[in-house]
Parts: C-alpha cells; structure tokens; sequence
C-alpha cells in the first residue's frame, strides 16, 4: 500500500520480482495481489502510465508460474479499461465485496465483465458510503448474490474472509465484524 506501482523505483521493482521468482521456484504460490486502492491508487494519466508499465513487468517475469492480479477500489467502467489495455491480457482482479458495497458498486458488473478475471474474492462486510450509513446485516445482498453465482467464476482461485476496520477503532470494530459474521451466517 505504502509502496504503489506509480512510486516504486525501478531498482526496488527488479528487486521485488526476483525475490518473488525465488520463491517461486522453493513453493508454489497460486496468486500474487497488487494493491491499486486507497493510497496505492493511481489519481493522474502519468501515474496510470507508469503503473501500466510496472504491470506489465510483472506479469512478463511472474504470470507463468502465479495468477496475478489487482485488488482495486477504481470503477467498474476504468477496470474494464485498464483491463483491456495492451499487454494486460493476463491480469485479473481480487474482488472485494466490501469495497464494492462501501463505495456503491453493483457486484453483478463485475461478474458480468470480468468472470474469467475474478482470481479471488474478500468477503467482508462494510456499511455503504464508507462507512456512514447505519449497519444493517440483514441487507449484505453482495454476500447473497456472491453465494448464487459462484459457480460463473472459472478462475477464482481463492476467497478470503475479512473483517473491516476504521482508522482508530479497531478492536471495536472487530467485535461489531465478528457478531455481523454470525448473524449473516443465514444468508
């Protein structure tokens, strides 16, 4: 997060990809997330430029042996553009459904354009608006479609359960995740 594609050196990249390619060859690692969201996000075209050039980088020394892919809060409509984007063929995407509902993306667009990206999925629950409406768990509608059209996800190589988190309030915001799991359990 604190490292993003559009910042990193290029010495600090090399670096990174042979340490991965290390590890490759000792243990099999299923699939490798970049973090394009919150401070990693890219917010110019320059710094969309130089992350598409870090991509592509990686995926040309990793995607052999891993999946890789991007955890991203952009929207739905610049995914698909970025996704679409020369030399990318071979990413894909962590879906977050959290993210998707705290910032009032529709689930089922990212099922209906990426099905054959989706790598992996984080399950966890987050009120809508970041955060400032009221929790209301009987309403996770992105669990319930998530639940009813896994099967369309060819690709998915994991799922992740989450819990989510303020800036300051984390033990309080465990407690609250914790008894929302539960009672979401019944979905």
């Amino acid at each position: 997060m604190d490292n993003p594609l559009h910042k990193i050196s290029e010495m600090k990249l090399s670096w990174l990809i042979n340490k991965l390619k290390k590890l490759q060859k000792k243990i099999l690692i299923p699939r490798i997330s970049i973090p394009i969201e919150e401070r990693s996000r890219f917010k110019t075209k320059s710094e969309r430029r130089k992350v598409i050039i870090n991509l592509k980088k990686i995926l040309s020394s990793l995607s052999i042996k891993s999946k890789i892919c991007i955890e991203t809060d952009i929207s739905v409509k610049k995914l698909d553009i970025l996704l679409k984007t020369k030399g990318l063929n071979k990413l894909g995407i962590l879906i977050d459904i959290g993210n998707i509902r705290a910032n009032n993306f529709n689930i089922s667009k990212y099922f209906d354009l990426f099905p054959n990206k989706i790598y992996g999925v984080h399950i966890k629950y987050r009120p809508k608006n970041n955060g400032k409406s009221k929790i209301l768990k009987k309403n996770f509608k992105e669990l319930k479609y998530l639940k009813s059209n896994l099967a369309k996800l060819k690709n998915l190589n994991d799922i992740t359960f989450q819990t989510f988190r303020s800036n300051n309030k984390y033990l309080r915001d465990m407690k609250k995740n914790l008894i929302n799991y539960y009672d979401t359990k019944k979905i």
